[in-house]
């Protein structure tokens, strides 16, 4: 995933000035900042986070996927003894935490 993915979220740069000539100190004690500066430094610190969440959940979500399928390939081909009501909550349990990992992250980064 490239920085280019989040291009779509309207962000104004004068609000985001990160550059060196910024008020802001170098040992991260936020909270001696002004409140337009605390203000503007906890966005930016939010928007990492949020960056770095949607990054972890999309290879959690497709190593979890491509676990699961290769557990179905392997007892389809190997005829692995696994009962099927166990595949069905294997599949059922998948599907539920992809959509609500997906969920909570999409909510996360595009509230209403």
């Amino acid at each position: 995933m490239d920085n280019n993915s989040f291009e779509h979220i309207n962000i104004d740069p004068e609000r985001l000035n990160t550059s060196s000539e910024s008020n802001i100190p170098t040992n991260d004690d936020i909270d001696s900042l002004d409140l337009k500066e605390q203000k503007r430094e906890r966005y930016s610190q939010d928007t990492k986070y949020r960056k770095h969440l949607a990054i972890w959940v999309m290879w959690v979500v497709s190593i979890w996927l491509a676990t699961v399928l290769l557990i179905i390939i392997a007892v389809a081909i190997w005829d692995l003894p696994m009962e099927s009501n166990v595949q069905i909550t294997l599949l059922a349990t998948t599907t539920v935490n992809v959509l609500g990992l997906a969920y909570i992250v999409l909510k996360g980064i595009f509230k209403q």
